[in-house]
């Protein structure tokens, strides 16, 4: 039996289900189109109706099958509010005991594009845009506004906290810290701090009036590449 279709000017065609045993018994769908009868007639003339069903049963049925998902959703008791969104804990689920931490490490798992807008503007806000492959790192504080942001965009991003055993650094001297990115651990560690005597020497070197800058050397070494000294 041939799938009944019916054109509906200027934009939709709507299919009616030629096997009430296969679906739903009230089974029914529009698909949107562009205005051109071309179009129609290439989907009529180049595929079965069987091919047609196959192809947009999972496009057409996804409205109603969202719809039974956000109702049972609105059913469901036991949410827990927080500021920006609402969790529904499992049944017996006890959150272990935690200490907040005043910064977390934010690295992107998933790809940017194919995201909806607003998981493009949160990701661009916290620094993992369009610009940063996957893997790239950011830090970002614990406040209840930049949570809601995370929450909204989890399946996109993996959070470590950042712990400081032993404890922040004083006037902004990150020389000697490590971040540890896969424990989220920042370190003292004195090896890692530069001497500043060797400091000064660098300095003084690169602003030595004696030093020939680079541009300049690679002028003259091109010129006499140029003139054949050999």
């Amino acid at each position: 039996m041939a799938a009944k279709i019916e054109v509906r000017p200027p934009f939709f065609i709507r299919l009616a289900n030629p096997w009430p045993g296969m679906l739903s018994r009230n089974w029914s769908a529009s698909l949107s189109i562009r205005p051109s009868s071309l179009s129609v007639q290439f989907i009529m003339a180049f595929f079965s109706p069987s091919v047609l069903l196959h192809v947009l049963k999972p496009a057409l049925l996804t409205q109603s099958a969202r719809g039974h998902k956000m109702k049972a959703m609105k059913s469901w008791s036991g949410g827990v509010n927080y500021p920006g969104f609402k969790y529904y804990p499992r049944p017996g689920e006890v959150d272990p005991p935690y200490k907040p931490t005043k910064l977390f490490l934010i690295q992107r798992i998933k790809p940017f594009a194919m995201n909806t807008v607003r998981e493009k503007r949160y990701l661009n806000s916290i620094g993992l845009g369009e610009d940063k492959v996957i893997g790239s790192y950011a830090i970002v504080k614990n406040t209840t506004d930049m949570n809601a942001k995370l929450w909204y965009i989890k399946h996109l991003i993996k959070i470590t906290p950042i712990t400081t055993p032993d404890g922040l650094p004083v006037n902004d001297d990150y020389s000697s810290y490590h971040l540890d990115h896969a424990t989220g651990v920042l370190r003292i560690i004195p090896e890692l701090k530069p001497d500043e005597k060797r400091l000064e020497l660098q300095e003084n070197h690169h602003n030595s009036p004696k030093k020939m800058k680079t541009d300049v050397w690679k002028k003259h070494a091109r010129q006499q590449w140029l003139a054949q000294w050999w």
